[in-house]
């Protein structure tokens, strides 16, 4: 492809995003999951190390709001191998100036043409992020907080890589202060918070867990251990 189809100029793209204001809707479920799907299978197909969160995550946890892109934390080890297969994918745009150093929105076409399991054509917005931004674990610990999602749509399951629920909160947290985002992270948050409640309260009060908490000695009396808040008067 030449350059001026493979890639885009963001400056350009979002000037159209912002005119479009109130009448920007969400693609339709299934394109977001062609494009999802198909981003998928570039990544694990070059044993490219990843994680989703927002929207694609919430959405195997069982939320219902509507997904208007895909977010994606990457190995920074894995950006070239990541930039050069979706430079040779056909369905990809990139951003022109696209590195490793900020994260960068690329385009995904999906439907009918593509022999997805769509009624129209999309371009899908998939945002690649560099460990540590918005909140994302940095590089060296992306794989320890990554768990293994579960979508199941009309019978048929999905796996995603997803960071784990402590991040896919603190990186909606992040998303607060952005200005231009086209969902609400505070329901994501909301939605987060609700649905783990019943996990974490029996996390809480799990035997396990509580031997697990530090313990201090007492100095009046050697051979007791307390647990460390305020004590009893």
């Amino acid at each position: 492809m030449g350059e001026n189809v493979k890639y885009y100029n963001v400056e350009d793209f979002n000037i159209w995003r912002r005119k479009q204001g109130r009448n920007l809707k969400s693609p339709p479920r299934a394109n977001f999951l062609a494009a999802a799907n198909h981003v998928k299978n570039l990544l694990d197909g070059k044993s490219i190390n990843w994680a989703a969160f927002g929207g694609l995550a919430i959405l195997c946890l069982g939320s219902h709001r509507e997904m208007p892109d895909i977010h994606i934390v990457y190995d920074a080890q894995d950006f070239p191998k990541i930039q050069k297969r979706l430079e040779l994918d056909r369905r990809v745009r990139l951003p022109r100036g696209m590195n490793s150093l900020f994260p960068a929105k690329v385009l995904v076409s999906t439907g009918p043409q593509y022999k997805d399991k769509c009624t129209e054509n999309a371009d899908i917005e998939v945002d690649l992020i560099p460990p540590g931004f918005y909140g994302a674990p940095p590089n060296e610990t992306l794989r320890k907080n990554q768990v293994l999602l579960r979508l199941n749509l009309d019978g048929k399951i999905s796996n995603f890589k997803g960071l784990s629920i402590l991040y896919l909160v603190k990186t909606a947290l992040q998303f607060c202060k952005s200005q231009d985002l086209a969902w609400d992270p505070k329901r994501d948050i909301k939605f987060l918070c609700l649905s783990n409640h019943r996990r974490t309260s029996a996390n809480a009060l799990s035997p396990c867990w509580v031997r697990n908490l530090p313990r201090h000695r007492d100095p009046l009396h050697p051979h007791r251990e307390h647990f460390p808040g305020p004590q009893p008067k």
